[in-house]
């Protein structure tokens, strides 16, 4: 797991990285590395992807805003957390998916409770299921899937980058995938809530421009899931 901090002041970047070591559930794999602009931060990762990156808001040449909407359009999982001054700016962060914000000065606890969230979410991403069909499995995660739809007798997977065949039932998926934010929208479709960016009244709208039906009886209870799932996950 890579953590990066990106501040211009050194100092506030040494008060995050000893918040962040002082957490007692750090994973051991956790490495954590630090810069001082977004140029620097935008260059690492795109050689070498961050999990998870506290970043500024202020900074000089590339602002914090810069540095996260290039970032964001090269990669759509990293769980980027804001660090500001004035939060005013969280109007602007939301075309950035940001995950949540820390103002500063900030103490220990509010350093914890975002990351504890961070890394439960990082692992609901990088969990894995197993797609079997005829005599192909693939592993893939659960981050990975937009949704699960039932095909022919079989189901069609649909993920960001690829599409595969499956020979399971969809209550299967259903059962152990409702703990990861997907949501039974239809009797044969299932669709993982990160991904939603409209619900109307018998359609469901994913940020990757498909179209879902939806029961219109279980409007309601999509509502709720999603506003739970967003409390929980989402600014």
């Amino acid at each position: 797991m890579r953590v990066a901090i990106c501040d211009d002041e050194r100092a506030l970047r040494d008060m995050l990285g000893n918040a962040i070591d002082a957490y007692e559930k750090l994973p051991e794999n956790m490495v954590v590395e630090k810069y001082s602009d977004g140029q620097s931060l935008i260059n690492a990762h795109e050689n070498e992807h961050f999990d998870i990156i506290f970043l500024d808001i202020e900074m000089g040449n590339i602002s914090g805003m810069e540095a996260g909407e290039k970032i964001r359009s090269f990669d759509r999982k990293v769980l980027i957390i804001l660090v500001t001054n004035h939060i005013q700016y969280m109007q602007q962060s939301f075309k950035l998916e940001v995950f949540d914000y820390i103002t500063k000065p900030y103490e220990n606890a509010d350093v914890h409770n975002v990351l504890a969230r961070a890394l439960q979410k990082y692992h609901d991403q990088h969990d894995k299921v197993v797609i079997t069909w005829k005599d192909e499995t693939h592993k893939i995660e659960v981050g990975d899937i937009v949704y699960i739809e039932v095909e022919n007798r079989a189901l069609r997977v649909v993920t960001l980058n690829n599409v595969y065949k499956c020979n399971e039932k969809l209550d299967t998926y259903d059962k152990k995938l409702s703990q990861y934010g997907f949501f039974r929208c239809h009797n044969s479709i299932l669709v993982n809530m990160e991904y939603i960016v409209d619900i109307m009244d018998k359609l469901i709208i994913t940020e990757q421009g498909y179209e879902l039906d939806m029961s219109f009886r279980k409007k309601k209870a999509c509502l709720r899931a999603f506003n739970e799932f967003s409390a929980k996950y989402r600014i």
